[in-house]
């Protein structure tokens, strides 16, 4: 990954994702981007199929795949490689904080929303309440489908990120009624 700390642009333009085997053409140019002021990390193996899934465009939606670079940019320009295997002791313990992640970021621009319309009875305490519901019976679906399946080995984190936000939406659109944004 390369990070462009004093970009004030989009998670795109501020984290580049670059994936391959270490060569001497990557090599070099991981050199040339390293003059320019951009910090060159090499991200630990545990997030090898997030920013694989995001780097081939596998994630539902650009929004999600900008909320997973900007998220993982942050953990690899903040932490050390010791402080980022103690916080995901595995790579589905990063997984579902990726997946946490995008809930947050959907909860978050679904309750701008939800403030800027006059029509809401719904307060910003009892429409986060909802979210976490919402959020927690998410996950618990994807525990229990997780041990249901377990015998036909683990599904991709694209496909599990996939139906886990759609579990999500589905509470979303039960609880509320409606689908607050669209994402």
């Amino acid at each position: 990954m390369v990070i462009t700390p004093n970009c004030d642009e989009t998670a795109a333009d501020k984290y580049m994702l670059i994936e391959g085997i270490l060569n001497s053409d990557l090599s070099r140019l991981i050199e040339a981007l390293s003059g320019q002021h951009s910090v060159v990390r090499i991200l630990p193996p545990f997030m090898n199929d997030v920013s694989s899934a995001i780097a081939q465009k596998k994630i539902i939606s650009s929004q999600t795949a900008a909320i997973l670079l900007k998220h993982i940019g942050r953990l690899m320009s903040r932490k050390c490689d010791e402080e980022l295997l103690s916080k995901f002791g595995s790579k589905e313990a990063f997984e579902r904080d990726c997946i946490e992640t995008v809930f947050c970021g959907y909860i978050y621009l679904a309750q701008l929303a939800i403030m800027a319309d006059v029509t809401s009875m719904l307060s910003e305490q009892s429409s986060n309440a909802l979210f976490i519901k919402c959020k927690t019976v998410a996950f618990e679906k994807q525990q229990k489908r997780h041990m249901n399946n377990g015998y036909l080995g683990r599904e991709t984190f694209e496909d599990d990120l996939r139906r886990c936000f759609d579990d999500f939406m589905v509470n979303v659109k039960k609880y509320f009624g409606r689908c607050p944004l669209k994402f």
